[in-house]
């Protein structure tokens, strides 16, 4: 299993530096020419992986645009984030029923459980305008 706090290659990030629009929408997939097959959703959805080098750059650009005031950017992007949170919610509760047939391979269930509670309170905090300290969290993105 990829450890929670490890990433995949080396990148100089910040929560001033992202593209956070550009992140958010490579993992809309109703975002066509946005979308990116090698995003956190891409990843999750085809290959059935956590990837957490993606995921943190996706966690990182919600905390960007919780920078912003809110719906300063186009109303796009917030139903973008919308559209990912409930596509991934749903996923991970299939990974619970046996009988979806869907399931995360390199997590076990109590990770899971603490990515799937991390995602709820980010999105939860941004939507409510008050983002949650990444030090609450058992796994922590290592770009905040």
């Amino acid at each position: 299993m990829l450890g929670a706090n490890n990433l995949d290659h080396n990148e100089l990030l910040s929560i001033d530096t992202i593209d956070y629009q550009a992140e958010i929408l490579r993992n809309d997939s109703s975002c066509k020419e946005k979308y990116s097959d090698k995003s956190f959703v891409s990843i999750f959805h085809d290959e059935q992986l956590w990837n957490f080098s993606e995921y943190w750059k996706f966690d990182l650009a919600l905390y960007a645009l919780s920078k912003k005031e809110f719906m300063e950017d186009s109303p796009e992007m917030y139903k973008s984030v919308f559209r990912i949170y409930s596509y991934l919610l749903m996923s991970i509760g299939c990974c619970f029923d046996k009988n979806d047939g869907f399931s995360i391979t390199n997590l076990d269930d109590e990770t899971l459980y603490e990515m799937r509670e991390r995602l709820k309170l980010v999105v939860e905090g941004l939507f409510q305008n008050k983002m949650p300290s990444n030090k609450i969290f058992k796994y922590q993105n290592p770009y905040l």
